[in-house]
């Protein structure tokens, strides 16, 4: 499996070409003119070329512009239907009726709700793809088992309520002969080694390989965690604040730190870096931005910032960070490094230069380790979304020796 950042990347077959290529198309923040337009040629590209199987993974909150990607994606490819499967049962995440329940609650009763980027609006999933989709929303469960036939094309929404029931529905859709074109956000993703076409290729299937490898173990030896944290979110300020009780160095950004990416090429900020890196060179650290201060808002306001200007160069300052403290890095370091929020971590890899990564496993559910190479040096990643984990996730991650 690759991941390529480009949206460029060729499908041609070639003695390099990976049997699942994953397309990062970064549409969460545009319109839906502009997602439709990244989006189409991709699909289109990928059916001219015969791929089998094109997956378009959406957020399992329903934020970003789905409907907008659904709909280049059922116009490029020509389907009469695209199967959409939105819940994470893994992370108590399911579907019911067409609407998303996050942890027993509606997605709009949800923390999901006071995104201030990704705003919820409805807890409806169809409803929510219909605001930029024109193609009608059916509703399907395993309960219903006639199979409806489409005309004009349509997106086939399913509820679910279980890990046993994304099993089903992937049975149910290689029956229907409806495996062409699907939807959904990790949760049915991880189902898809099932697919005639990739079982040979993963043995045990994606969904058992989040167990640690081989001499991976818990220590109090281990080497030191550096999480950069870009997310806001009720999760990650939970895990913030238990990583803070058990013995983590808490780095909190200033408004200027956060807000101004430059800073870091001048001295002051050369001089923070130095200090950051005797930090956490030594002992597991959390450096990033875990709340909106009074501070934030009064320098958003004086500096004319927008939200989602904010956040753009909270995820820049992130990156440079990163990139000066693996810059300073001694030869052999070794240090676990846990990158949280999608758009933290695409930031960092642009700003590193890196436009492929390798997913080798699941950590644990949500949790993946991958590997990318810097100026010569392999380095593992830990990623993950901010918006899921246990309060007490950094502190476990710390006492693993390997990766």
């Amino acid at each position: 499996m690759v991941v390529s950042c480009d949206p460029d990347c060729p499908f041609a077959d070639s003695p390099d070409q990976p049997d699942v290529l994953v397309i990062d198309t970064e549409t969460r923040h545009l319109t839906a003119e502009e997602t439709r337009s990244v989006v189409f040629p991709i699909v289109r590209r990928a059916k001219e070329a015969g791929i089998p199987h094109i997956y378009l993974k959406t957020d399992s909150a329903m934020r970003g512009n789905a409907g907008a990607v659904f709909q280049a994606a059922l116009e490029a490819s020509g389907s009469s239907v695209l199967s959409f499967v939105p819940a994470f049962p893994q992370m108590d995440r399911t579907v019911r009726e067409g609407k998303v329940y996050i942890g027993g609650d509606l997605l709009t009763d949800s923390f999901y709700a006071a995104d201030p980027l990704n705003r919820t609006v409805s807890a409806d999933a169809g409803e929510i793809i219909g605001q930029q989709c024109s193609y009608p929303v059916k509703y399907r469960s395993l309960s219903r088992q006639t199979a409806p036939s489409f005309s004009p094309a349509a997106v086939e929404l399913w509820d679910t309520g279980s890990e046993d029931d994304l099993d089903r529905i992937l049975a149910c859709l290689l029956a229907e002969g409806k495996t062409k074109l699907m939807a959904g956000c990790a949760g049915f993703g991880s189902r898809l080694s099932s697919l005639p076409v990739l079982a040979g290729d993963f043995p045990g299937g994606l969904r058992n390989r989040h167990s640690r490898p081989e001499g991976q173990r818990l220590s109090s030896a281990a080497p030191p965690l550096l999480v950069l944290c870009g997310s806001i979110g009720k999760a990650s300020a939970d895990q913030v604040r238990c990583a803070s009780e058990r013995g983590f160095e808490i780095c909190s950004l200033l408004p200027e730190e956060k807000y101004c990416p430059e800073y870091w090429q001048k001295e002051k900020g050369r001089a923070k870096l130095r200090s950051l890196w005797d930090i956490c060179g030594s002992r597991s650290t959390v450096i990033g931005s875990f709340e909106i201060s009074d501070a934030d808002k009064t320098y958003c306001k004086e500096h004319g910032l927008s939200l989602k200007e904010s956040a753009e160069r909270t995820s820049g300052s992130i990156a440079g960070i990163l990139s000066g403290l693996l810059s300073e890095a001694p030869a052999g370091t070794d240090l676990h490094i846990l990158i949280t929020g999608g758009d933290t971590l695409r930031s960092c890899l642009d700003t590193l230069g890196i436009r492929k990564i390798r997913p080798l496993y699941e950590l644990m559910p949500g949790i993946v380790v991958s590997s990318v190479r810097i100026r010569g040096k392999e380095w593992r990643f830990i990623s993950k979304s901010g918006g899921f984990g246990d309060a007490d996730l950094f502190v476990r991650l710390r006492g693993l020796t390997t990766l």
